[in-house]
């Protein structure tokens, strides 16, 4: 008992010595190298440290330092669950891919009665929404979401006429303004000639919170574009296929300047721009990636004529379109469903397949020595999205807006491993 007396003696003694620091030393030399987790708790030690943690200063300078740290380091999983046996969706995080069966489920501050879209995670943060025609308008929302600090922020809806042919989103830092943003695109009518015309181009942000509409040049208009734009190197970034003359697709990347707000169009490689040909638009250590697999897009197993597996191309030179070069190929997988993206080290990529009995299941196929490796995944929920997330303390500050829907420390640690219960009960002591 005397033993324990000591040492909250000297936990109190060293408290005391800490408070006497300068506030710059202890937010960015101290606070700022701590986790998510342990700067929480540092929060509710004193209002001196609670003011100075939720600045938007120090939360600029937390990410920045947990940023780099997480360059070397793995994220952690973020995956967005479907029991279709119970008609339930859920979230979850992992931190250990050895363990990928064994998940937590993240409360999130709505309910998730119906299918909503989650982009991102840009600095922690995810964009939700879900204003689909089976929503009631009551329930349709766009928010701004940080699982990390149980914080969210509701945005404006969008406003467009109901008569929509093509809609595509994504969501991106404004590196220029420090801001984040949503945009939608809306095609609503497709000519004689085949194009949609050009769409309605709406931006909001967290910062305005009011939804503005583009004019968008005519190099936008296309026969498709894919759904949720990926964000790299400032940027979204979708893939289109327009018709033109004697070719009926036309393939190339349609890309949307996130701080000055001006629309590029971009090419694939030239092996790719014709054809029948399906792709994903990843991120291969901070450089666009296309992967290619070649097929029809309704054509969910390997077997056209000719065909002869699948490739992966990187832009080694961003926005130069002949510095793509063919980083990988690869013989067909039977019964690939999903490239999530490239996973790990970067020399590996996360596929869902469907394995025995009809249960999809994880893969890690290495680019290099082409081998793979299951990933786990089989039982329900299935698995629908997964993205890799970093902590950050992105909306903790009152300019951002957003309310918590939870404690703030009741969430789980770094390694988002704690049983929620214990931290719960930890909390009452």
């Amino acid at each position: 008992m005397r033993e324990i007396r000591k040492k909250k003696s000297k936990d109190m003694e060293m408290l005391d010595d800490l408070r006497l620091l300068p506030d710059d030393i202890l937010a960015f030399e101290i606070f700022v190298r701590l986790s998510v987790m342990d700067v929480i708790r540092c929060m509710f030690v004193c209002k001196q440290w609670y003011s100075l943690i939720k600045t938007p200063q120090f939360i600029s300078a937390h990410l920045s330092c947990s940023s780099f740290s997480s360059s070397t380091s793995q994220p952690s999983m973020f995956v967005y669950h479907f029991c279709f046996n119970k008609r339930r969706r859920l979230l979850s995080s992992h931190c250990d891919p050895q363990s990928f069966n064994d998940y937590h489920e993240i409360p999130y501050p709505f309910p998730l009665h119906s299918f909503f879209t989650i982009l991102g995670p840009i600095h922690g943060l995810f964009c939700l929404f879900n204003d689909g025609d089976d929503v009631p308008t009551r329930d349709r929302l766009y928010c701004l979401w940080n699982p990390s600090v149980r914080r969210y922020t509701r945005l404006p809806l969008p406003t467009f006429s109901d008569k929509i042919k093509l809609i595509a989103r994504g969501f991106g830092f404004d590196c220029k303004n420090k801001d984040y943003k949503a945009v939608v695109l809306v095609y609503f009518s497709m000519g004689k000639d085949g194009f949609c015309d050009t769409p309605d181009c709406q931006v909001v942000s967290l910062k305005q919170r009011s939804w503005r509409t583009l004019v968008a040049p005519q190099e936008t208009k296309c026969h498709s574009v894919s759904g949720n734009g990926l964000f790299v190197n400032g940027a979204l970034h979708w893939v289109a296929k327009k018709n033109r003359d004697e070719d009926p697709f036309f393939n190339f990347v349609l890309a949307f300047d996130i701080a000055n707000e001006t629309f590029k169009k971009m090419e694939l490689p030239q092996e790719l721009l014709r054809g029948s040909h399906r792709y994903s638009i990843l991120e291969a250590k901070g450089s666009l990636a296309c992967f290619d697999y070649h097929k029809d897009v309704d054509d969910l197993i390997p077997g056209p004529p000719g065909f002869n597996g699948y490739s992966i191309w990187v832009m080694k030179e961003y926005g130069m379109a002949n510095s793509w070069i063919q980083m990988c190929t690869f013989a067909p997988m039977e019964k690939l469903l999903w490239v999530y993206g490239f996973w790990g080290n970067g020399d590996e990529i996360l596929i869902k397949k469907e394995g025995y009995s009809g249960r999809n299941r994880l893969f890690l196929y290495d680019t290099k020595t082409q081998g793979s490796k299951d990933f786990g995944g089989g039982a329900e929920p299935d698995i629908s999205r997964i993205y890799a997330y970093t902590e950050s303390l992105v909306l903790l500050d009152e300019e951002s807006g957003a309310v918590s829907y939870e404690r703030p420390r009741i969430i789980y640690q770094s390694s988002l491993h704690v049983d929620e219960e214990k931290a719960n009960k930890g909390d009452d002591d």
